[in-house]
């Protein structure tokens, strides 16, 4: 069907449909005159293209920054485990009459040492995740107010 722009002239109508995350799609209609130049239409096509990659980039930002949020939570918790785990082994070493200073033996290295590797790993997710965000702040423009932490 052939559609007409304002001033008479047959145009060719445009549809972009983008999947901006798991429940919202985006839809673009518009229409350029059917003998514009290529520059034109890929110059509307390339405007499209911005505009839905930044509002992709929203969506994504407030994805990423909830899970920052409970990444870092995770992380302080590792804090407490490590913690936890140093005093049981004080404790047990206590308990059982040893005397001189605490060594820990190889189970205990291990387990302290699970912990400590748990904790770099979230460690460098956090990292990546603080640059995803500022990758993300600058692809939208501006930036949003950070969600309420949910501690």
């Amino acid at each position: 069907m052939e559609q007409k722009t304002d001033a008479g002239t047959p145009a060719l109508g445009l549809s972009l449909q983008v999947q901006l995350d798991k429940s919202r799609v985006l839809v673009l209609q518009s229409h350029v005159e059917r003998e514009c130049s290529d520059e034109d239409l890929n110059a509307t096509l390339d405007k499209w293209a911005r505009a839905s990659d930044r509002q992709a980039a929203r969506y994504e930002l407030e994805t990423e920054r909830a899970e920052l949020v409970l990444v870092e939570r995770q992380y302080r918790q590792l804090a407490d485990d490590l913690q936890r785990v140093d005093e049981s082994h004080q404790k047990l070493h206590i308990q059982s009459g040893r005397k001189g200073p605490f060594k820990p033996n190889e189970k205990e290295r291990q387990e302290r040492m699970n912990v400590t590797t748990t904790q770099k790993r979230f460690h460098d997710d956090i990292e990546a995740r603080k640059q995803r965000i500022a990758v993300l702040e600058a692809k939208v423009g501006v930036k949003l107010p950070r969600a309420a932490n949910l501690e």
